[in-house]
């Protein structure tokens, strides 16, 4: 009777301790981030010292820090690597343009003048959300930012009802179709044919091109 008293208990300190961890771990996760352009986290805020790159697109999450400096945050990511990011670098959402339509404003509002950055989004584009605002009577706007080149960079304004898409596997394979777009890389753009719309789209229609440039 003792033994099976004291399995008992154990049982649920064990359990306590599972569900104490996990809180605790998730009180140090921080906010999700993610990041919008491939760069080298540093070992200290505003050092020169780089420790590691860290990947367009990859979720990292910001911790609270008494040496951060103004401009950069201390992050963790999904592996426990800590180092310091620059905030320009980090975005509250990534996204997939999937509607052609849309067009890029220059500040929030419907009756906003273009974005001189408008004609480089395009469908299947990777964005980065790095401010939402709501209102009333404009509804929610996203800042966003995005490109891989820089004459294909873009930064502006879009309205957040729809046109895009935040499917982790879709986001993987933009960010996979615009590497092939700056290589030239005919094999990795016939296999992303093969993936989601509207990717695979735009996969075909640069494999054509490039085709053709031969």
């Amino acid at each position: 009777m003792k033994l099976l008293q004291f399995n008992y208990n154990f049982a649920i300190i064990v359990v306590v301790s599972i569900l104490l961890f996990s809180l605790f771990s998730a009180c140090q996760e921080g906010d999700k981030y993610f990041i919008s352009q491939s760069f080298s986290l540093h070992d200290a805020p505003a050092s020169g010292h780089k420790i590691f790159l860290v990947k367009k697109g990859e979720r990292v999450y910001k911790l609270k820090d008494k040496l951060t400096k103004p401009g950069w945050s201390k992050v963790k990511l999904k592996d426990g690597s800590v180092g310091y990011a620059l905030n320009r670098y980090l975005a509250k959402k990534v996204l997939v343009c999937t509607n052609t339509s849309l067009e890029l404003k220059s500040r929030p509002g419907p009756l906003a003048p273009r974005s001189a950055s408008a004609t480089n989004l395009k469908l299947a584009s990777v964005v980065f959300v790095s401010q939402e605002i709501k209102s009333k009577k404009e509804g929610t706007w996203y800042e966003i930012q995005g490109g891989y080149t820089r004459g294909n960079y873009f930064r502006g304004w879009v309205p957040a009802t729809g046109g895009f898409d935040d499917d982790s596997d879709l986001v993987g394979y933009a960010i996979d179709l615009e590497h092939a777009i700056i290589k030239k890389d005919l094999v990795s753009l016939k296999k992303l044919t093969d993936t989601y719309k509207p990717v695979s789209i735009v996969a075909a229609d640069m494999l054509d091109k490039f085709k053709n440039e031969r």
